[in-house]
């Protein structure tokens, strides 16, 4: 794959220059060149079948899983029918697998719907940082901020080796939430408006951990940018938290049960405080004199990246000489002081911090940091080049930028697809545990967690004496018909979570999940007789209520739009005639 990217790269450098030389007055598209230069990295998804990888095939599995909601008319996926089952989607980020299920639902399959998400937020990614770094300091910089951004090694690991659908895709919405946020502040229009609240609530739902950290730097910017203003308006910063408000309510259907109802688990039980980093590991990769970032047996290298570091250290040159405007210096130091709390947080001396901030060991890794570093640095390089003169100089530090990725640009090694890995793969992470309750403590079992359905078992008889029909079957909803001749037990295979509910021939049914040889899955006692059940995983008050709340924002927001449109499109009109008007006129008195 080397040898082809490094064709396909000299031949769009080429078709680069071979532009420049024919056509020298022609602008030069800076974005259209952009989104060719972003392609580069991504042809290998592109091949036919799977790849080596971290995740790949989990998130596969979950795509899989969440369309089957979908299609079972659950908006909103929430419980994955895996072995017992899981409410996996309860907890796991949601926006990907939407995006995922629409290329399968087109027409792809689940793996190459996963692939598509991956290569279009990439693409996305580039297009978002030119975007925002273009209205804050022009062109040139927003084109090289993208550039380093696409290639940054933690942007470029994440989609090629440890395949964090999540983590990988978020990278396309951090920038524009940075871009409504500068564009609403200094314009106060409502489709910044909606675009903010709309760019908020997809971090939330593509990648809630690396949102805190963001969100945090995205407040400061915006009272920054509000700050800079020559003519500064309270109203106008009260308007920007309501926009984000909104973005909070139309994603709260996912982060109110994931915080509510993460108590029922043992997930954040099991989480140690993640491993440190030191400073040599995220200058330098030892493998193929740094330009490698992945070793032997799955491991990958957490570097910042080499055009960045390089950048960064001319930024501080720059601001000591003195050569930034204002504007550009404030928002500098904002960037270099995030900088420097960002790798605090990823260094073995930032242990106390991470015992005392509430649920940051979600974060799982401290390489995640390298997320928003990656923004950080690519940000800090714009505003360095802006203070370029020299193209040929501008167009170096793209070219080492992108060569010094190189051997990033694709994956392991293709393996043929095995559709069978994606039936039992799971991490079964989120069964149901009572953390406060002196039963669970001593008798749950975690070792012993991931359990596989008995195979073609739905459902099985415990004790007693009865015929079983299955007569359907979804991911939330499973019907029996059952002629009972007996007392008799039944266990069906599915670990309960609070939602699950019994009804037998339409009337609510006890259910136990403490039996101790069968703790945590369904069980349940019928007399002799007919009887129609239905086992089914509904709402909990909080679910119906975070629902609500997003479909209504949803609903406000889009009416929002429309009127916004509206207005504009009646505007146009009115100019239009306005101007026809004046051209009768002017020809009139011509005549």
């Amino acid at each position: 794959m080397i040898v082809v990217n490094i064709f396909i790269s000299s031949l769009l450098g080429i078709s680069f220059l071979i532009y420049c030389f024919v056509w020298p007055k022609k602008k030069f598209n800076f974005l259209a060149a952009l989104i060719l230069i972003s392609l580069l990295p991504v042809i290998s998804i592109l091949r036919k079948g799977s790849y080596e990888s971290g995740h790949l095939a989990l998130h596969v599995n979950y795509t899989i899983e969440f369309y089957e909601n979908l299609i079972a008319g659950n908006i909103f996926p929430q419980w994955a029918d895996i072995g017992y089952g899981f409410p996996i989607h309860i907890f796991q980020y949601p926006l990907p697998y939407y995006a995922a299920s629409i290329f399968h639902f087109i027409g792809f399959s689940f793996l190459n719907s996963v692939k598509l998400v991956l290569f279009f937020t990439y693409i996305l990614s580039g297009i978002t940082m030119y975007l925002w770094i273009k209205e804050e300091f022009g062109k040139i910089p927003g084109f090289v901020s993208a550039i380093l951004y696409l290639f940054a090694p933690a942007h470029l690991v994440d989609m090629h080796f440890v395949v964090s659908l999540g983590e990988s895709a978020v990278f396309a919405f951090i920038p524009l939430a940075f871009f409504s946020t500068k564009k609403f502040i200094e314009t106060g229009k409502t489709v910044f408006f909606v675009l903010l609240s709309i760019s908020v609530a997809s971090l939330i739902l593509t990648h809630p951990m690396v949102t805190i950290i963001i969100f945090y730097f995205l407040i400061v910017y915006a009272l920054i940018i509000w700050f800079l203003k020559k003519k500064r308006k309270v109203k106008l910063i009260v308007y920007y938290f309501i926009s984000i408000l909104f973005g909070l309510m139309l994603s709260i259907f996912y982060w109110l049960p994931l915080i509510s109802e993460e108590k029922y688990t043992m997930y954040t039980l099991t989480l140690p405080i993640p491993g440190f980093l030191t400073i040599k590991e995220l200058l330098y990769s030892p493998a193929l004199f740094g330009l490698l970032f992945q070793g032997n047996q799955g491991k990958s290298y957490n570097l910042i990246g080499y055009a960045h570091l390089i950048l960064l250290f001319i930024s501080i040159f720059f601001y000591l000489k003195k050569i930034f405007n204002t504007h550009e210096k404030i928002i500098l130091l904002f960037f270099l002081g995030s900088f420097s709390i960002l790798i605090l947080l990823m260094l073995p001396i930032s242990k106390p911090i991470w015992k005392l901030i509430p649920y940051i060991n979600n974060i799982q890794s401290v390489a995640r940091l390298l997320v928003p570093i990656s923004f950080v640095t690519s940000a800090i390089a714009g505003i360095v080049v802006g203070k370029i003169n020299k193209k040929w100089l501008i167009v170096l530090i793209c070219i080492f930028t992108i060569y010094t990725t190189i051997l990033n640009w694709g994956n392991r090694k293709m393996v043929p697809e095995n559709r069978d890995i994606y039936v039992g793969y799971g991490e079964m992470y989120t069964e149901y545990y009572e953390r406060d309750n002196p039963f669970y403590q001593k008798n749950y079992n975690f070792d012993g967690y991931i359990l596989k359905r008995p195979s073609g078992k739905n459902i099985e008889i415990v004790t007693g004496k009865a015929n079983l029909l299955e007569i359907n079957r979804n991911p939330t909803k499973h019907e029996y018909i059952m002629q009972v001749k007996e007392a008799t037990t039944f266990k069906e295979n599915t670990f309960y979570f609070p939602g699950w509910t019994l009804m037998v021939n339409n009337k609510l049914h006890k259910i136990n999940y403490q039996n101790l040889n069968n703790l945590g899955i369904i069980t349940f006692d019928l007399n002799p007789g007919l009887y129609k059940t239905e086992l089914i995983f509904n709402n909990t008050p909080v679910r119906s209520f975070s629902q609500s709340i997003s479909i209504f924002t949803f609903i406000l927001l889009t009416l929002c739009t429309i009127f916004t449109a509206r207005q504009s499109v009646l505007i146009s009109a009115k100019r239009f005639i306005k101007r026809t008007q004046l051209n009768v006129e002017k020809l009139s008195i011509k005549l």
